[in-house]
């Protein structure tokens, strides 16, 4: 994780320090951008695959271990008084060769006199089984994948934080919004209740028309308590995905303009080559198709017979006598009565590559499909929206052209109750096609797999 990841975990701890404890009761304004960023360091659930991508880090290290040289001390003494020290120093390599130096060194037991030594070398390398394999760097590949596997797994999490945050914060937006809308239409509904009721009190206007207009105002008045109830429960599941206790919570204002057009959408082919290149779910499955390959080659590797070429070279020398030198090399040969097992294990391992290539098809068809959907429903929401803005604008004119008439005695109060009711919807509808554009917006680059640099996080491998 780079410095600017860690620069969101500052971020957050500025928020919960000057923004989260409200005691005026005024709800703070709250960005999409602020929220996502806050939830990214803050929420338990991605703070915990964050540690296992980091427990997958230190595996690599856990397996290099068979790299490491070892060195080895030894002591004795034999019945003739004689000390006997043995210092060995030994150690593998990727290709599964083994190497050694042991130097013994022999003394009295006083140190007055020398006895002699012995340095010996020893080599052990493959020529079938294991020959050119990395078959001692099996593992720490494996480790590698696995790292990278969650590496991914934890893009995936926190695109999905992202984008539950996203729709949290737009369902609040659109729920504002609404109570805003709904605010005014009250407005607008207890006027037009004032107005007949002094109408019918002046003898203009028939008493039974005061139940059209108090039932205008009823309407409009539980539109208001289903919108700030909507607007309770949105603010709930924003502050649960941004880890808020319920007992520090006191509510924000979800305030940012919205997207609104196109230009900043890339084309369709463009996104699909991205989604290509960063879709987490795909790229898990194309790393864990290369693990099932490195294990096919290793099963497919142990069918073959141990045939390994051994080496020692020997140098001895006693007190006051010139060095002894010696070797020996052999081959060491080795095969199983049966191979069923391993032959067992190379299907096997067939099997799981064919699983990985299918899976690999399917998710790429679906991710084709899914970013298609996306695509058709962004063009759509678009040219909706752009409908819904002229009906909003249609339905102003209107209720406007209609409050004329009715003062002017040429149009009925139900009329006017109407068109107020149609003003109201029309601005809902609007506002909902907006939130709906910038869902769908958010949920492509949700797909493409690129949602957090959206929001400037970035992720180190």
């Amino acid at each position: 994780m780079k410095a600017s990841f860690r620069k969101i975990g500052f971020l957050a701890i500025l928020f919960f320090l000057f923004v989260k404890p409200v005691i005026s009761g005024e709800k703070p304004l709250l960005s999409l951008v602020d929220s996502v960023k806050i939830g990214a360091a803050e929420n338990l659930s991605l703070l915990i695959s964050k540690l296992s991508e980091e427990e997958a880090k230190q595996n690599i290290q856990i397996k290099r271990k068979v790299f490491i040289p070892v060195l080895d001390f030894q002591t004795s003494r034999d019945n003739s008084n004689r000390l006997k020290f043995d210092n060995l120093i030994s150690g593998k390599t990727f290709d599964g060769s083994q190497l050694g130096l042991k130097l013994s060194k022999r003394e009295d037991f006083d140190g007055d006199s020398y006895d002699g030594k012995t340095l010996t070398f020893t080599l052990s390398r493959p020529l079938l089984r294991n020959f050119g394999k990395k078959i001692n760097g099996v593992d720490v590949d494996l480790a590698s994948l696995d790292y990278e596997i969650a590496l991914e797994s934890f893009k995936n999490d926190l695109n999905t934080l992202i984008f539950n945050i996203v729709k949290a914060w737009l369902d609040l937006f659109y729920a504002i919004k609404n109570l805003e809308v709904q605010e005014s239409a009250y407005q607008r509904a207890y006027k037009q209740y004032e107005d007949t009721k002094g109408d019918i009190e002046k003898g203009v206007l028939p008493e039974q028309d005061i139940y059209l207009v108090e039932e205008n105002v009823v309407g409009f008045e539980m539109n208001r308590q289903n919108a700030k109830y909507s607007i309770s429960i949105s603010e709930n599941e924003l502050a649960r995905l941004l880890n808020f206790r319920v007992s520090s919570f006191s509510g924000f204002i979800a305030s940012e303009s919205l997207i609104n057009d196109m230009s900043t959408i890339s084309s369709f082919s463009d996104s699909l080559e991205i989604q290509k290149n960063n879709n987490p779910t795909l790229k898990m499955k194309s790393l864990a198709l290369k693990k099932s390959l490195i294990n096919l080659d290793l099963y497919k590797n142990q069918l073959l017979p141990l045939l390994n070429w051994n080496m020692q070279y020997v140098q001895d020398s006693e007190q006051n006598a010139p060095y002894q030198r010696s070797y020996n090399i052999g081959f060491e040969y080795s095969i199983p009565f049966s191979k069923r097992s391993d032959k067992a294990s190379v299907v096997k391992g067939k099997i799981n590559v064919r699983e990985g290539e299918l899976s690999i098809e399917e998710i790429e068809k679906n991710n084709e499909w899914n970013l298609k959907n996306n695509f058709d429903n962004l063009i759509y929401t678009f040219n909706i929206l752009k409908e819904k803005k002229k009906a909003t604008d249609l339905a102003k004119k209107k209720l406007d052209a209609q409050n004329d008439k009715y003062s002017n005695g040429i149009s009925t109060l139900d009329e006017v109750v109407r068109f107020q009711r149609d003003l109201g919807n029309a601005m809902i509808d609007e506002i909902n096609t907006l939130v709906s554009f910038n869902r769908l917006y958010y949920e492509k680059l949700f797909l493409e797999g690129t949602l957090y640099k959206r929001f400037g996080i970035e992720l180190g491998s």
